[in-house]
């Protein structure tokens, strides 16, 4: 059984904004996929490194474009749409990508939700959300605080930045991962 990412489309808009609308999804997508990349990476040559006598620390890879390290099976595809209202958009992916990108989605949808800045604020800190995860395992792997910032800038504050353009223009709803 495949799992996707159904996120709800609050309005329909112009072609151009429905193409930036796409365009960003797959972006935040492919952000989150090398993430997991990256951070997989590191949790290799930490391995390795344990067989060898001094610990070096670990080499974080460099990616381009994220899009290019993306297997051609893991890319994220639109499999289904619906124009009612509210209408969705239904796309494949790899699991943890689409978690990540609905758990980013969620984030975004709760803040417009919650109008009082304190409960906002008080709920994220309370929310240890699965990027903030990841970069604690980067931490514990050794990686210095100067490699992981350029890391959660362009992985995790970009990306839900991106997102939120997006619902505050009204393109954006709840999103769930369902079954196909």
């Amino acid at each position: 059984m495949k799992r996707a990412i159904r996120i709800e489309g609050k309005r329909l808009g112009t072609f151009k904004e429905i193409q930036n609308f796409l365009a960003i999804l797959d972006d935040c997508y492919n952000k989150a996929y090398a993430l997991d990349f990256i951070i997989e990476q590191v949790c290799q040559q930490v391995n390795i490194n344990k067989s060898e006598r001094h610990q070096r620390i670990p080499r974080v890879p460099r990616i381009i474009k994220a899009e290019n390290i993306i297997t051609e099976n893991d890319r994220l595809t639109l499999v289904k749409t619906s124009f009612n209202s509210p209408g969705f958009w239904t796309a494949i992916g790899a699991l943890n990508p689409l978690e990540t990108l609905r758990k980013y989605i969620q984030d975004v949808h709760e803040r417009r939700k919650d109008r009082d800045y304190r409960e906002a604020q008080e709920k994220e800190k309370n929310n240890l959300d699965i990027q903030e995860q990841k970069i604690r395992i980067l931490r514990d792997m050794g990686v210095p605080e100067e490699k992981i910032r350029p890391l959660v800038l362009m992985y995790v504050i970009k990306p839900r930045e991106m997102l939120a353009e997006l619902e505050s223009k009204g393109l954006l709803g709840n999103a769930e991962i369902v079954d196909l």
